[in-house]
């Protein structure tokens, strides 16, 4: 889905916000990182260190777009600080959440609670473990067959396997 105008100039305002503060806490600029909207799915933001990109749900941003820049946006330029300033930190951990507290959130949390639907339903496969059976998405039954995870009962610890 498009995104809407408002949303663009609430995200370049907020951008020009950030960009200031990020130069005089950070000595950084924000003027090579690139903005899409074009990310779908339960996501509303996304921050690829490796093209220093940052995607926005564009369902969202229609929807929501005063909090898709004063939220999404300064948690995605929060990873992008945090990236350049700490290496190897975790990506919502301390460094991250006081990074984002200083560009204005109040409560840095690792998810957002907007109204999404998924953009595609996953096909789902029966597995059991010592207390019961459990539905998991083809994804994850698609890495337990070819060897590249395992998976856990989170209430009994007890190994996955197909019913």
């Amino acid at each position: 889905m498009k995104h809407t105008l408002e949303c663009e100039k609430l995200v370049k305002a907020k951008l020009d916000i950030l960009e200031n503060i990020v130069k005089d806490k950070f000595g950084l600029t924000l003027l090579g990182v690139k903005i899409s909207y074009d990310l779908k799915g339960l996501k509303a933001g996304l921050f690829n260190p490796k093209s220093d990109e940052i995607k926005l749900n564009g369902k969202l941003c229609t929807e929501f777009p005063e909090r898709m820049a004063d939220e999404v946006l300064v948690h995605e330029v929060a990873h992008f600080v945090t990236n350049k300033v700490f290496k190897n930190s975790k990506p919502h951990g301390s460094e991250w959440k006081h990074i984002a507290m200083l560009l204005g959130l109040d409560k840095p949390k690792a998810t957002h609670d907007m109204p999404v639907k998924p953009v595609r339903q996953f096909q789902r496969y029966k597995y059991k473990c010592r207390c019961g059976i459990h539905n998991i998405t083809s994804v994850r039954h698609k890495r337990i067959i070819t060897k590249k995870a395992k998976y856990s009962c989170k209430r009994c610890g007890g190994l996955l396997e197909k019913v």
